[in-house]
């Protein structure tokens, strides 16, 4: 792009210096997410323990946990979010693989330990089916940071 070419305008029809946020909804569950306990087990509520990784990128802990239903086999899956106070990574465990819950490469079903990783930048993906049970892994780090926590967790 050549040098002090305008590539973008914007016009305000108003702007305030300290607008009133107190309505504003930062945040809006839209999949039915339920919160749950950050500490403790979770097995009579969800009918397994959900994995945890052990080992996180520096700087991250965990701050919330949540149950998801899949919409496609109404399975259980189990959100962590881990934060640095800036980013965000989040861990689902789906719980052991019954039936057809698991991922899918054609036919048959995978029943092997397999990991798909994606990059959607600056957005990296990892999910799979490790040990049996269902997991997945996004944030905005290094695929081996992700992939690290995949396997903290499932040791």
């Amino acid at each position: 792009m050549p040098r002090g070419q305008l590539i973008s305008a914007m016009d305000f029809d108003s702007f305030a210096l300290a607008p009133d946020l107190s309505a504003v909804a930062w945040h809006q569950r839209i999949n039915d997410e339920q919160p749950l306990p950050v500490v403790g087990t979770l097995a009579a509520q969800i009918g397994f323990e959900p994995r945890s990784p052990r080992t996180l990128p520096a700087g991250f802990q965990l701050v919330e946990r949540g149950r998801l239903v899949d919409p496609t086999d109404q399975s259980t899956w189990v959100k962590a979010t881990y934060s640095d106070g800036l980013e965000c990574i989040f861990f689902l465990h789906g719980g052991p693989i019954i039936s057809d819950n698991g991922i899918r490469s054609g036919v048959p079903e995978i029943k092997a330990d397999l990991v798909e990783v994606a990059v959607a930048a600056p957005w990296v993906v990892a999910r799979g089916n490790l040990r049996g049970e269902r997991v997945l892994v996004l944030g905005k780090v290094p695929e081996q940071e992700l992939l690290g926590m995949l396997r903290s967790a499932m040791e």
